[in-house]
């Protein structure tokens, strides 16, 4: 170990701490009590705290070149101005552009610690991204989940439904490309044109709409009909009901930070989809084994969705559940 890694060890538990800390205060934003002085001026305390923190890595980190002070001077004026905005805060609407804004300080933070490569890579620290629930993509997961469907279902060859698929793919590849050699462009298509669905992670990583979109070319070329709309509905329907109910009522913890919860949630809307699919529009099987095997290919898809953590649960969820769809097609 060379003698600027040793130097900076110690930091490595500051970094992780603070992250976590961060992470869970811009979480716990959620849930704002807008009403009571005590957690107004709680939340203030924790900002400056925070800042002040964040002041001192600073400080830590300024002998390498790869530190940007933008970085954490935006960190330290956000947190000021959410400690001066809670005071006339009067609204959840309110608080949750000021927890939008925080999120996405959070994930450059994170995306700039990961490019200093000065600790071994046996202690380097674990950072997670901030996946809070929102309504516009949940929506249209759902909505484009069940056009997907109905596509493919009633309207288009499997034919057809490859070529646009390998369509979307050869755009999103040609996007994904441009944005790497455009910081400009990147930020445009991750907080102008895709801004209502897009995660501010994405901003720093591959967009999950594209390993969505291999994923579906990948089961549509390789299992029926029936197990490859069965894995789209399982993630349409799943997956947001995940994200919705571990935040709001997750209190068991499981692989990954995800909740007991998020995963029962995700494992009954998939249930309840896939029967009803099978059910009403598949009806090859009878209706025992209907049940079953939608309770099979849910139950897949939760339990990939709760493991999935380098790889995005919108190609490892759809593949595994169109695997085991095959088993019953």
């Amino acid at each position: 170990m060379s003698a600027a890694v040793a130097a900076a060890e110690p930091s490595i538990d500051i970094i992780q701490n603070l992250a976590a800390d961060f992470r869970q205060f811009v979480a716990n934003l959620g849930h704002p009590q807008l009403g009571d002085k005590a957690w107004t001026q709680g939340v203030q305390r924790r900002c400056h705290e925070l800042s002040e923190r964040f002041d001192q890595l600073r400080e830590t980190l300024s002998s390498f070149r790869q530190t940007k002070e933008s970085t954490f001077n935006d960190l330290r004026n956000t947190l000021a101005s959410l400690a001066e905005e809670l005071a006339e805060a009067s609204s959840r609407r309110k608080m949750k552009e000021i927890q939008s804004r925080l999120v996405q300080k959070y994930e450059d933070f994170v995306a700039q610690m990961k490019t200093l490569h000065f600790w071994d890579t046996h202690v380097q620290p674990r950072f997670r991204s901030l996946r809070l629930p929102q309504a516009k993509r949940s929506i249209f997961h759902v909505c484009s989940g069940i056009v997907g469907v109905i596509l493919y279902q009633f309207i288009f060859s499997r034919q057809a439904i490859l070529t646009i698929l390998f369509s979307m793919l050869a755009i999103l590849l040609v996007l994904e490309v441009s944005r790497r050699f455009s910081p400009r462009f990147n930020d445009f298509l991750v907080y102008r044109f895709f801004g209502a669905i897009a995660r501010p992670q994405e901003r720093y990583q591959t967009n999950s709409a594209s390993y969505y979109a291999l994923a579906l070319t990948i089961i549509v070329l390789l299992t029926p009909q029936e197990a490859a709309c069965l894995a789209v509905l399982v993630l349409a329907f799943g997956d947001p009901s995940a994200s919705v109910i571990g935040h709001r009522f997750g209190k068991i913890r499981l692989a990954n930070d995800k909740s007991l919860e998020g995963s029962l949630g995700f494992f009954a809307a998939a249930w309840i989809v896939s029967s009803l699919y099978l059910l009403l529009v598949v009806a090859t099987l009878p209706w025992y084994l209907s049940l079953a095997a939608a309770a099979s290919v849910a139950l897949v898809g939760a339990v990939i969705e709760l493991y999935s953590n380098k790889l995005d649960d919108n190609f490892t969820v759809p593949i595994a559940c169109a695997l085991t769809g095959f088993l019953w097609f």
